[in-house]
This record gives C-alpha cells, sequence and structure tokens, in this order.
C-alpha cells in the first residue's frame, strides 16, 4: 500500500493529538489539527479541509496492521483517544527486536546517571524510558543483572578539564599521590581525557617533565585555570595515542612484540576476549595457543599479565618476561 507524504503527516498528527490525554478528539477537531500541519509543511493552493472521510479512512490504517501501526485508538459518543497511554505509532513502527536492544542500551546508559559528564544525556534517557516503556523495557532486570557502576571521585572536574581542553587553557592542578602526604602544584596544558577501570585521567604537558604526563582525578584536589599562560598546543590524538596501549600509562611510546603461549585450558577464553586488539593468533599446538601483541610495555600491561599468570608463558620479551617474574616473587612474599 503506497502512503504518500500527505498521509504520513495526517498520520503522525493524529498520533500527537491522540498522546494528549486531557482531551477527546472528534473528528472535526483531528482534520483541523491535520490541515494545519499540512498547510505548515508546504503550500497547498486549494486550500481545502481535511475531510471526515480522510479522518475514518486514516484512522482505520492506524487500528490496522497495515503499516505495522494496531493504533489502540477507541471513540466514545464521536469522540476518540488512546486506550494505551504509553502508545505511540513511534514506538510501534519499531520491531520487538528493536525495542528490546533499545530497552537493554538504555539499561546500560542508565549506568552513567551519576555521572556529571553525562548529566546532559538525563532527559534523553528518561524520554527514552518513557517512550518504550513497555513490559519487556521493564523487566529487563529479572533476567540480565547490571554491574553497578560506583561513582568515583574527581568526576566533578571533568566537565572544567574538558572545557579547558577545548578552549587551549592552561590549569594548575593541586594533586596528592595515594602513597604520598606531599600535596603539590602542578602547571598542566591538558590535552586528552581517558577513562580506564572506572577511573578518569587527564593527560598533558608539564614544563617540568621532557614527556606528558598522565594525572588521576581522584587524586585532584583542586584545579585552576591559569589565564596569563600561553598554552602549548599539541595535535595528539587520543585514538591513535591509546592504540597499542593498555591502560593509561605510555612511559616510552616503543611498542614492542610480546609473545606469549596460552595453555590449552585457558585458549578459548583468550580466543573470545583478547587480551588487547593488537592480539594475532600465531598457532595452535599441543603447548597451547600461541599470539603475539604489539604494546606498549607499562604497568597496566604487567597487572593484566599477572591476572592471568597461571595460564600464560611469556616467551618475548626478555624485559617484560623478568617484570613479571619480579612482581610474582614480591607477591609471594605476602603469603
Amino acid at each position: 500500500m503506497p502512503v504518500n507524504l500527505d498521509a504520513l503527516i495526517r498520520y503522525h498528527t493524529i498520533d500527537k493529538c491522540l498522546q494528549n490525554f486531557y482531551r477527546e478528539w472528534t473528528w472535526e477537531d483531528l482534520a483541523k489539527a491535520c490541515f494545519d500541519a499540512l498547510d505548515e509543511v508546504r503550500y497547498r493552493s486549494d486550500k481545502n479541509t481535511v475531510s471526515k472521510r480522510t479522518i475514518e479512512n486514516d484512522i482505520k490504517v492506524l487500528r490496522s496492521n497495515i503499516l505495522g501501526y494496531n493504533a489502540p485508538i477507541v471513540c466514545r459518543k464521536g469522540l476518540y483517544s488512546y486506550s494505551d497511554r504509553n502508545y505511540s505509532i513511534k514506538n510501534a513502527s519499531l520491531t520487538q527486536k528493536d525495542i528490546r536492544n533499545i530497552a537493554l542500551a538504555i539499561e546500560t546508559l542508565k549506568q552513567y546517571k551519576g555521572f556529571h559528564f553525562f548529566d546532559n544525556l538525563k532527559n534523553s534517557f528518561e524520554s527514552l524510558e518513557h517512550r518504550v516503556a513497555i513490559q519487556l523495557h521493564k523487566n529487563l532486570n529479572k533476567f540480565i543483572h547490571f554491574e553497578d557502576t560506583y561513582l568515583p571521585t574527581g568526576t566533578n572536574y571533568i566537565n572544567n578539564i574538558l572545557d579547558a581542553i577545548q578552549n587551549q587553557q592552561v590549569l594548575k592542578i593541586t594533586y596528592q599521590k595515594f602513597d604520598s602526604e606531599v600535596i603539590k602544584k602542578n602547571t598542566l596544558h591538558p590535552y586528552l581525557l581517558k577513562e580506564f577501570k572506572n577511573r578518569w585521567y587527564v593527560l598533558g604537558f608539564n614544563p617540568n617533565f621532557d614527556f606528558l604526563k598522565t594525572y588521576a582525578l581522584d587524586r585532584i584536589k583542586e584545579i585552576e585555570i591559569l589565564k596569563t599562560e600561553i598554552y602549548q598546543a599539541n595535535n595528539i590524538n587520543a585514538q591513535s595515542f591509546f592504540s597499542n596501549v593498555i591502560g593509561v600509562s605510555n612511559p616510552t611510546d616503543t611498542i614492542q612484540e610480546v609473545k606469549i603461549i596460552v595453555k590449552p585450558i585457558f585458549s578459548n577464553y583468550i580466543k573470545t576476549q583478547p587480551l588487547h586488539h593488537s592480539q594475532v593468533i600465531i598457532k595452535e599446538d599441543e603447548r597451547g595457543l600461541h599470539i603475539k601483541l604489539q604494546v606498549v610495555h607499562n604497568v597496566e600491561l604487567e597487572t593484566l599479565i599477572c591476572g592471568y599468570a597461571n595460564f600464560l608463558v611469556i616467551q618475548h620479551p626478555e624485559s617484560l618476561k623478568k617484570a613479571i617474574k619480579k612482581r610474582l616473587i614480591y607477591a609471594l612474599e605476602n603469603f
């Protein structure tokens, strides 16, 4: 059944009217609303009104499955309304699979509601929750358990730091490391924000160092804008800078080829969840799964490997093997 533009405008206008549950609508009310909508969209030379027959035919189409609407339109004493307050043809045009996927996305995004950085999405979440308010959406938590995302300290600085990056402003950061009682003030030309394991970091240039520094937001005590300082720009790109980095630290910029043998009992796990996006399978034999990574040797890489130490054999480089061995020997002293 071909549907022209005028018909689609009328369908959506009728839908918009019937979503207003503070009143009921005569066919004349709906006809006037449709005429006004059509007149607004484009100039109509005939200026003819929308007839009762047209409105009745439109309602017949909306009630039917011809376009997949199945609209719950009821008529009592010549007054039209929706029997379901949650209904809209905007939702009805979605398949059940679409609705399930949107509902799942909403529940996932809701994990970030507490972040100040995502405050501007709050209204979007609530609007989506309302428009997709089918039982399927509300019952998701019966079948899926989402990990609670707690609100880490320091996230209140995200917006200010982001503004400083975009406006090319220099910051003075009052900073205290977790393992130190000393509070220091650092001058920072901020370049990038980075999230890793539910913690936020800012990467930038500190004039006291000849390499880019990373500061954890949960260790920042205070920030202020240094209005008289000239910002030293850097065309660093977040995607490329962290492409070969696990985590946030990039101490050397030197990418190494890491070769690992994964024991057979754990090989399927590593196949389905690679250690890094650069992971390549070399071969698989009786010893296990032979893989290689192209990564920077940093603390986060060591921590990742230590977490799977009983399943992995590091073949190359020797420096990484020694670093992991040193960590494990140190750990044994705690048991």
